[in-house]
């Protein structure tokens, strides 16, 4: 059993359960060619609720010339009108689902992804995660900013059109306040930064290490709660996205870029989710966080134990998991 450093959890890394018989799970078909009625395409733009923003080479809003294209949410999660705070007591407790919720359609062309995109599109779609974060931040109300991308159905993606979504709601979320508060303690407890410290010890390991570069390094996490999870840490301190340089933007970029494509090549195009984790933008102080990526692939469903425990079973132990990336990545 390990305990993940960031997020509290206590995993149970169990190489024992890959040797279970399981049934061979087919992957959820999915049409792979552009539809007449694709909202996402080019040329459907009315399609789509009229968009806030967009990078665009030419043409008007809402028509084709752009690069990236962010509208609000056709069934959102959260909506705009007015927060009125939390009532009730502490047995039931309800809010006004106020909030944001956008789509950020990240390039032009239907069958693209992340792992199969040019280096230069990957980078305008962080750029737009920049930007998206940076107005959506700014709204009242608005206490935690997550955007997030889910890669095929089993991951929970709708639209096969590549995009990603971006919520704001009016609470910080718990899984974030418990990074926030573990950091938080470390530093009151040492005077030093978790993050540092656990980054500089992955990287003097090196056994969970798949990329080092520069400014960032991609980790497969001690206590991994699924085969091939990783962390995309950055060494810079830097508790929030929307503060990100373009250099960073850039390095980011080919970092993930070069991640994806391991996923990719290695797991036959696997479902997974990404999420950035940013600091909160409700004025608090948040020096001691540091923002990160989580990359989760989906391999695995969740039984009873997992349900009934919030603990997770993990096959292959994060150094395999590693190793196994390493490899692919030196072929």
């Amino acid at each position: 059993m390990r305990r993940d450093w960031m997020t509290g959890d206590w995993v149970i890394i169990s190489p024992l359960r890959s040797q279970r018989p399981l049934p061979r799970m087919a992957k959820l078909s999915e049409s792979q060619n552009p539809k007449e009625d694709c909202p996402f395409c080019p040329g459907h733009e009315d399609l789509t609720p009229p968009e806030v923003w967009s990078n665009r080479d030419s043409g008007e809003p809402n028509t084709p010339g752009w690069k990236v294209r962010s509208f609000p949410n056709m069934y959102p999660a959260l909506s705009g009108g007015g927060c009125d705070g939390s009532k009730g007591d502490c047995i039931q407790t309800i809010m006004r689902g106020c909030g944001v919720h956008e789509v950020i359609v990240d390039c032009p062309e239907h069958n693209l992804q992340p792992a199969t995109m040019s280096e230069e599109q990957l980078e305008l779609v962080l750029l737009s995660y920049r930007e998206r974060y940076l107005e959506n931040s700014k709204r009242d109300r608005i206490s935690y900013v997550q955007i997030f991308r889910n890669h095929g159905r089993e991951a929970g993606r709708s639209i096969v059109h590549p995009h990603s979504q971006l919520v704001g709601t009016p609470i910080i979320p718990t899984a974030v306040m418990e990074e926030i508060r573990l950091a938080r303690r470390f530093f009151e407890e040492t005077g030093d930064c978790l993050f540092d410290r656990a980054l500089e010890r992955e990287v003097d390991e090196g056994i969970r290490v798949v990329i080092d570069s520069e400014n960032m390094a991609v980790v497969c996490p001690f206590a991994s709660r699924s085969p091939y999870e990783m962390y995309l840490l950055q060494k810079l301190h830097s508790s929030a996205y929307e503060s990100s340089s373009r250099e960073t933007i850039h390095e980011l970029a080919i970092v993930l870029k070069e991640v994806l494509v391991l996923l990719f090549e290695l797991l036959e195009d696997p479902p997974y989710n990404i999420f950035i984790h940013s600091a909160p933008c409700d004025g608090g102080d948040y020096s001691c966080f540091r923002w990160h990526i989580h990359i989760i692939p989906r391999l695995m469903g969740q039984g009873g134990f997992e349900m009934g425990t919030g603990m997770c079973i993990n096959p292959v132990p994060p150094e395999r998991a590693a190793q196994m990336l390493r490899k692919k990545r030196s072929t």
